[in-house]
């Protein structure tokens, strides 16, 4: 499973980094709070990065565990979050944005806490594409379990065994 963490991450980090470097590349100073300040681009991140992956990702490990080619999850131990979150399509999105969003007011509240720096765009860039990577692997996991969960079993009228 963390192999597969992997790939995400990468992506994720590339493209975070990429539209932030896109965006604030000639910037000279951004700072943490205030108009044009970094708290709000995290926050969307944490919330939007996380939901959207979910409404992806949720159809297509259904898809996958129909047919019998879902990842497996048989002995790894579940993440505590994904005993939390509801499978469904709209809520289990709705679910894991809020958690990307509390780990976006963590990031803030670290970056409050080492004194809110400012930052140049590029020295952004890196940071914001770090954070996007970071996402994923802090999330992905538990979402894989919540939605194999209710998954459909390959085996006609068979409960899911993945959790």
């Amino acid at each position: 499973m963390a192999s597969q963490q992997l790939v995400p991450a990468v992506i994720n980090a590339l493209i975070n980094g990429g539209i932030a470097w896109g965006m604030h590349r000639g910037t000279a100073s951004l700072p943490l709070w205030g108009d044009g300040g970094y708290a709000t681009d995290l926050l969307a991140t944490g919330v939007l990065l996380p939901g959207i992956t979910w409404l992806i990702m949720h159809p297509l490990l259904h898809r996958q565990a129909a047919a019998g080619k879902a990842p497996s999850t048989d002995g790894v131990p579940p993440p505590w979050l994904a005993a939390r979150l509801p499978a469904t399509l709209w809520a289990g999105s709705a679910a894991i944005g809020l958690a990307g969003l509390a780990v976006g007011a963590a990031a803030c509240a670290l970056a409050q806490g080492l004194g809110a720096p400012s930052f140049a765009g590029t020295t952004y860039a890196l940071v914001k594409g770090l954070y996007g990577g970071l996402l994923p692997v802090l999330l992905q996991p538990a979402m894989v379990f919540a939605i194999l969960r209710e998954a459909p079993s390959a085996v006609a009228g068979a409960a899911p065994t993945r959790s």
